[in-house]
């Protein structure tokens, strides 16, 4: 019987969801308690830089807070 395995697309698929979601939470904990919010972004953009997510996808920034 052969084994099935996810196509790598899903798996990069999921992987970006879970580092969105623990970003998302990580910010709102920025904002619940009341800390600067300028090294948080600039560490976010520099991860997010690194593993090359598209920018349009960056909910820090003011631009995309509608598509929250």
């Amino acid at each position: 019987m052969a084994v099935k395995s996810p196509e790598p697309i899903v798996l990069i698929y999921v992987c970006w969801r879970a580092i969105e979601y623990f970003a998302r939470a990580l910010w709102a904990q920025v904002y619940l308690y009341g800390w600067k919010s300028g090294p948080f972004a600039r560490l976010l953009e520099e991860t997010h830089d690194s593993i090359g997510l598209v920018p349009d996808r960056r909910f820090w920034r003011s631009e995309a807070v509608a598509h929250m």
